[in-house]
């Protein structure tokens, strides 16, 4: 009888410390990632002014986040980025913005801040204006980046920039 409880009791322990673990590494992925971002490009082809991005932002933890700022960047392939860093090993850490990031910005909030509560998400929209063609895109990725009002800054994974979006494609006038 002694040996039946104390199977027991090793196999309850065994699944409360599996169900404890499985509920901490939930909570501490949660905690480096707490946005889910869903990038999504929009092109017309009979319109070329009506291009947009949009991304998709979802509260994943299960706290209230506020975002504070969102935009849309350039940024250089990591390939690209790697060698510039092998060519000139000793580049200033001031200039290491420049290696990685591009030129353009694009503001993604109308409102000073939004409010996320967990599970909520929020879609935000920017309508591209190509009439001039300083206004094109120079780098091949774009990135989602977002700053919460903690100050910390969640970024999204690279996303290919379309080739009718570059500088090189408006000024051939294709």
């Amino acid at each position: 009888m002694i040996d039946v409880l104390k199977n027991v009791v090793i196999v309850s322990s065994a699944i409360v410390a599996f169900i404890g673990g499985y509920f901490a590494i939930r909570k501490f992925y949660r905690s480096f990632f707490p946005l889910k971002i869903t990038s999504t490009l929009e092109l017309h082809l009979i319109e070329e002014n009506k291009d947009s991005f949009s991304a998709k932002l979802t509260n994943c933890s299960t706290e209230t986040i506020y975002i504070t700022e969102c935009y849309v960047k350039e940024t250089k392939p990591i390939k690209q980025a790697l060698s510039t860093h092998l060519r000139k090993p000793f580049i200033k850490p001031m200039y290491y913005h420049n290696v990685w990031w591009g030129v353009m910005t694009l503001d993604l909030m109308d409102a000073p801040q939004i409010k996320l509560e967990a599970g909520e998400s929020v879609d935000l929209k920017y309508q591209l204006d190509f009439t001039h063609p300083v206004s094109c895109f120079l780098d091949d990725n774009l990135r989602v980046v977002i700053e919460l009002s903690s100050g910390r800054v969640v970024n999204s994974k690279r996303i290919p920039t379309p080739k009718r979006w570059h500088i090189s494609y408006r000024l051939a006038g294709a």
